[in-house]
């Protein structure tokens, strides 16, 4: 009888633990921005700030 409770305490654990692991890959993983994404952004604050801008959908 404590043999049969052992193992199924031990499954237990078991499954726990790889559940777990499963959640961990589950997640969504954060995206980072590139580089040229962000400069190009800072290129156009740029030229907004110091008025040459000719981009007419954001000027």
């Amino acid at each position: 009888m404590i043999d049969r409770k052992t193992k199924a305490l031990l499954l237990a654990i078991a499954l726990g633990l790889w559940a777990n692991v499963a959640a961990q890959f589950a997640r969504p993983r954060e995206l980072q921005a590139r580089q040229q994404d962000v400069s190009g952004i800072e290129r156009y604050v740029r030229q907004i700030a110091i008025g040459t801008c000719t981009n007419s959908k954001i000027c």
